[in-house]
């Protein structure tokens, strides 16, 4: 079973997210994760949800029996429920992957590595 990676950024206050977790899709699976796009599942959901109720969704597909990292995306420091995916995400150990980075940077605390020659 190929291991899960949750993509995580700014959603509120932007009009691009749609399109920048889907491309996030993209790089998961290069990287050999199968993508958790929480934008694709929540826009399933009643236009009258709540930040509360996104988030409680959100939640439930973070911390699946799969999933075994978390991206990151570009913007991540500023939205309010992406720092708090990625508490989470750390506190169960998985994988952080940062977007900003040429190349994936691979930390379980989710502190960026320095590139190293040979190291990915």
């Amino acid at each position: 079973m190929i291991p899960e990676c949750y993509i995580s950024g700014p959603v509120t206050g932007t009009t691009d997210y749609i399109e920048r977790f889907k491309k996030a899709e993209a790089i998961v699976r290069e990287n050999k994760y199968e993508p958790i796009n929480p934008v694709a599942v929540n826009a399933l959901l009643p236009s009258d949800t709540s930040w509360i109720e996104y988030m409680k969704m959100s939640l439930e597909m973070l911390t699946r029996k799969n999933c075994a990292a978390i991206l990151m995306l570009v913007g991540w420091e500023t939205s309010r429920g992406a720092r708090i995916e990625r508490e989470i995400a750390m506190g169960m150990g998985y994988t952080v992957l940062y977007e900003e980075y040429s190349k994936w940077i691979y930390s379980k605390h989710g502190m960026p590595l320095k590139e190293e020659k040979g190291m990915i």
